[in-house]
């Protein structure tokens, strides 16, 4: 399935995997009203809360897209993933390092 829109053909989702997408309008709520800071904030919680949620249903793989940007997300979820146990993180070959 390919997205007109975007031009950007889904991943399949498999059993035991969940996706997130961390961007500036995420769960269905627009952030475009508030701070870079308010908005980061909400992206890390929303985050937490997805992967506590994970944990609890013993989802293996969480997928978190996160746009490009300056990589001040992706540090910060790097870092937040320090705070659970077991949970190693990939980045895949085509995103930039920091």
């Amino acid at each position: 399935i390919e997205s007109k829109e975007r031009n950007i053909v889904p991943k399949q989702i498999r059993i035991g995997e969940e996706e997130i997408d961390l961007h500036a309008t995420f769960n269905g709520k627009s952030l475009k009203n508030l701070s870079n800071y308010e908005i980061v904030e909400r992206q890390i919680q929303y985050f937490n809360d997805e992967m506590v949620l994970c944990i609890s249903q013993n989802i293996k793989l969480l997928r978190v897209i996160h746009g490009k940007g300056t990589g001040t997300l992706r540090q910060l979820l790097i870092q937040s993933c320090k705070n659970y146990a077991n949970i190693v993180v990939q980045i895949p070959k085509n995103c930039r390092e920091i």
